[in-house]
């Protein structure tokens, strides 16, 4: 693990993981509690851990989640963050502050609120994708972003949100539809940017 400079541990695409019995009866985190002072992109698929992994990860600047629900800490050098089928509300908020892209795809409003205090400290490129929480619109109301991407369920839904969007101060912006039956299509890594997500 010392000399990782990029992981993935995928259970998704070919299983379809998680399943209520793997689910909840395995815990990665039993052998992924080691540091990794090398490793710099990180992807987590169809995981589930109710400890930490990855204690020690000074270098790890792009994390990819997919149907994930884990605990992660001390990753204060992230700098784009995608977050996509997170089923219930354990989407990791606090890694997101100090993020520079973040693409996120959210079920519904429900499953996807955000705390009431959120900050973004660093946020240049964006992507929402599926529903627009209303404290995450508040939250980026008045950054002036490089790159906006929004696509929801519902063309009424959609008006909505766009009345939040900080669409003024945003230099290239993308908005339109997004399908609840887009099958998930298998990526290489560097396909993670908000380019992408426009177009998925």
């Amino acid at each position: 693990m010392s000399r990782w400079t990029s992981f993935k541990l995928d259970q998704y695409t070919e299983w379809d993981f998680p399943n209520a019995l793997v689910y909840n009866q395995t815990d990665f985190a039993k052998v992924l509690n080691y540091p990794t002072p090398l490793l710099e992109r990180l992807e987590i698929w169809g995981v589930f851990s109710k400890n930490p992994m990855f204690p020690v990860t000074p270098r790890l600047h792009t994390i990819w989640f997919q149907k994930t629900s884990c605990i992660f800490r001390g990753f204060s050098n992230v700098r784009r963050l995608r977050i996509e089928k997170i089923e219930d509300n354990n989407i990791p908020w606090e890694l997101s502050q100090d993020v520079e892209e973040l693409t996120i795809q959210i079920p519904d409003e429900e499953f996807g609120a955000a705390p009431q205090s959120i900050v973004f400290n660093r946020l240049r490129r964006l992507a929402l994708l599926g529903s627009a929480p209303y404290e995450l619109l508040e939250a980026i109301k008045e950054i002036p972003l490089d790159f906006l991407v929004v696509r929801v369920w519902d063309a009424m839904y959609l008006e909505r949100v766009i009345e939040r969007l900080p669409l003024r101060d945003t230099t290239e912006i993308i908005i339109g539809g997004y399908s609840r039956l887009i099958k998930f299509r298998a990526r290489p890594y560097a396909a993670t940017s908000a380019e992408e997500a426009a177009t998925s």
